[in-house]
């Protein structure tokens, strides 16, 4: 496909060969998706669940969601879901990382084919809400915490968020969100953390009755949403901080954000004015004229 021109002294390709081996990539791939029907039934379930969790999935996790789920026709003990999988590696449906517990779906029509069979078990939303919370509970208890397992069970409840009426639930989920907005942001991403701290928001309802925890979420998004660019949405943030938080220090944080956005959008004299102004709300005086 990639060959080096002796004619040309370059690298060249063949896009039309390149198209022509996808087509008949692809055409592979969908025979492999066509084996799905014919699998035994416990390999087939144990890749539903499987895809449930994303392209890649640990079995450990599959076999605790199994077994804790409370959906009796889907119960699988190790040495069966060992078993199933096993099945799916003969034919080619998934790979596994040497040495591991890790499994991931060969490619993403074979996920997506698995993926889209989960309304044979149970509503979508529903179902990742039910994993969720078989994973929230492994989530408590694994010290030191795992970020891996952090993201997958807040995605796996994020999904069925609007499934989740009780109050103290929408907090504790809140709460995780949270935690995955700090994790993500630890590793400089930002888009994914702006994301759960909008689902931490949204889970609150606007609400500030848990003060505490809705300021430390709109103070980050104040943050997140200026790291990736997005100045007006970083913008409502700060002035939503402003306008609940109880004192001065708790708006030092958005004021610092504020100073930073408003600076990298080139907005000078703006920047200047705000930054006076809320040095002043902190009743630091300021001398009008300054040498040089």
């Amino acid at each position: 496909l990639i060959s080096y021109s002796m004619e040309h002294f370059c690298w060249e390709w063949d896009t039309e060969k390149m198209k022509s081996d996808t087509d008949i990539g692809d055409n592979i791939v969908d025979i492999y998706v066509a084996k799905i029907d014919s699998l035994p039934i416990a390999t087939k379930n144990a890749l539903i669940f499987g895809s449930c969790l994303g392209a890649k999935f640990d079995a450990l996790v599959v076999e605790s969601v199994l077994m804790k789920i409370d959906l009796p026709n889907y119960v699988m003990g190790r040495e069966q879901l060992t078993s199933a999988l096993e099945q799916g590696l003969d034919e080619g449906l998934v790979g596994r990382q040497s040495g591991s517990s890790v499994y991931r779906f060969a490619h993403d029509k074979i996920h997506s084919a698995f993926y889209s069979l989960i309304s044979e078990i149970a509503e979508p939303d529903q179902l990742h809400l039910r994993i969720g919370r078989v994973l929230l509970q492994h989530w408590e208890t694994v010290q030191p915490r795992q970020d891996w397992l952090t993201f997958l069970t807040a995605n796996q409840l994020n999904q069925g968020i609007h499934l989740v009426g009780h109050a103290t639930d929408r907090v504790e989920l809140a709460q995780l969100n949270l935690e995955a907005a700090k994790t993500a942001m630890s590793a400089s991403a930002y888009r994914p953390a702006s994301e759960y701290l909008e689902h931490g928001l949204r889970l609150l309802n606007d609400d500030w009755g848990h003060y505490d925890l809705r300021l430390e979420i709109s103070i980050l998004l104040s943050r997140t949403e200026f790291c990736i660019g997005n100045f007006q949405s970083c913008q409502t943030a700060i002035a939503e901080v402003i306008r609940n938080a109880r004192t001065a220090e708790e708006k030092i944080p958005v004021f610092r954000v504020c100073v930073d956005a408003l600076g990298a959008e080139g907005k000078v004299e703006e920047c200047i004015e705000r930054g006076m102004a809320f040095v002043k709300q902190l009743d630091v005086k300021l001398p009008k004229k300054y040498n040089r």
